[in-house]
């Protein structure tokens, strides 16, 4: 990306003469990005080039001053030398070995300095709110979390444009091309394909994700958690992108990632969130039922109930099945990154198995399918944040019939006929109570409890 602020402030780039290329290679220890742009002074034309490893500043050069069709000329030969595509033809880009390939990041703003990151969150800019104090607080809790651990594990800064990496900002459109390659890989590796083809692979999601991974050779998608580590990190890509790109499609302003306004945030949830007071006979009845479970359970209180939200989805209470009965409340735990994310989507059938919060590359115990457990179980799987509290729903699960499970049964996607649910019994090959249902329809998130788990033993 170029800034203004580099050859003054009568420079721009020209129209969508810019585009980023990539290339890793692990065999080879590449991890590169290549940058072409037209930047236009008055009425003269210059070609910006600028490259290096992802991560780095890397080199740049710039030619000119040209008219625009020599700087047309000299653009499209050098994105022809890199990725051997035509420039006209980039619709229809084509992935060369030991080339570049484009990756289609979210258009830049074509003038003014680069934006910082968004400063700390100061009480005294803070926008006025109408929320409950509890709600803003909420607000303030769960979006710090998410974007930092995505900023520390990206490698990115979040501005107004949304989240920026070095090489431009994220799209919804290059994320998904980053899952598709990842399940693709997943799913070789289940196969027992051969080193090379993961490694091919690997050079692909590499490529369509840029990581920093300093002068470090790039891992081989090989591993089991690895492959969970990046599920988790596209997760929260795609949750953070899809909510970033609302608020701006609606605001017709900056992301609200980047925002100090907790009102924005929240409503970019569209979820309706509301405090539950601690002396209410609502809270007492959630407290209650927290309680029971843990009886049910191992038979030990664990959980420390710290705030409760009740929570209201429309989407979900509308699509909630009326046919199947034997309802009950069960809780689903996650990393306190997720909730940002989980708020605005739901729980949803995963394309990697959600066990309980944390995702399990294995296909999980009892197939594809939206896992809850008992209080204490969901707590253990609840990651801290930097309040030292954590985060678990309390979900209404139309469970049916269930199908009691006692051995570990890989592949299922829907229970076995006769049944609507599995129910993964503890004392046998289960240490734990785990209820599966297998269509989205079978569950509605009712509270969020925010919590502290006696004695510690959380997963991160």
């Amino acid at each position: 990306r170029v800034y203004a602020s580099r050859f003054g402030t009568s420079c721009i780039v020209f129209k969508d003469w810019d585009c980023t290329l990539n290339q890793t290679n692990i065999e080879g220890n590449n991890n590169k990005y290549y940058i072409i742009q037209i930047l236009k002074d008055g009425s003269q034309y210059y070609v910006w080039n600028r490259w290096g490893r992802v991560g780095e500043d890397g080199q740049t050069k710039r030619h000119g001053p040209f008219d625009f069709e020599a700087a047309k000329k000299n653009f499209e030969k050098k994105f022809s030398d890199k990725t051997r595509n035509k420039w006209a033809n980039r619709k229809n880009f084509v992935t060369h070995s030991k080339k570049y390939t484009l990756i289609k990041m979210q258009a830049q703003v074509k003038k003014s300095p680069k934006k910082k990151p968004a400063p700390k969150k100061k009480a005294s800019s803070k926008a006025k709110s109408d929320l409950h104090p509890k709600l803003q607080q909420l607000m303030e809790y769960i979006y710090f979390e998410a974007t930092g651990q995505l900023q520390k594990t990206l490698n990115c800064s979040i501005t107004e444009d949304g989240i920026e990496t070095p090489l431009g900002v994220l799209s919804a459109e290059q994320v998904s091309i980053g899952s598709d390659i990842l399940e693709d890989a997943l799913n070789k590796f289940k196969a027992g394909s051969s080193n090379s083809v993961l490694k091919e692979l690997s050079n692909q999601y590499y490529t369509a994700v840029p990581h920093k991974f300093g002068r470090v050779r790039p891992p081989v998608l090989n591993d089991l958690t690895l492959f969970t580590k990046e599920f988790e990190l596209m997760e929260l890509m795609k949750d953070m992108v899809q909510v970033s790109d609302k608020s701006k499609e609606e605001s017709g302003g900056g992301s609200v990632l980047a925002s100090n306004d907790v009102d924005k945030q929240y409503e970019s949830l569209s979820n309706k969130i509301e405090y539950v007071e601690p002396d209410s006979d609502e809270f007492n009845k959630v407290k209650d039922e927290i309680c029971q479970s843990q009886e049910r359970s191992h038979g030990k209180q664990v959980v420390e109930v710290m705030n409760v939200y009740s929570v209201c989805r429309a989407e979900e209470r509308k699509r909630f099945t009326k046919r199947v009965k034997n309802h009950r409340m069960l809780y689903h735990g996650s990393r306190i990154a997720n909730w940002v994310g989980l708020l605005s989507r739901g729980i949803l059938l995963p394309k990697v198995v959600v066990s309980l919060g944390v995702h399990r590359t294995d296909g999980g115990w009892l197939g594809s399918g939206i896992y809850f457990g008992e209080a204490d179980t969901a707590s253990y799987y609840a990651g801290k944040g930097h309040k030292g509290t954590s985060f678990m729903l309390m979900a209404n699960v139309a469970l049916g019939k269930m199908k009691d499970m006692k051995k570990i049964t890989y592949g299922l996607k829907e229970p076995p006929k006769g049944f609507d649910s599995c129910h993964g019994v503890k004392g046998t090959q289960f240490a734990d109570d785990e209820y599966c249902v297998y269509k989205d329809d079978r569950q509605y998130m009712a509270y969020l409890v925010e919590l502290k788990r006696k004695g510690g033993g959380y997963v991160s």
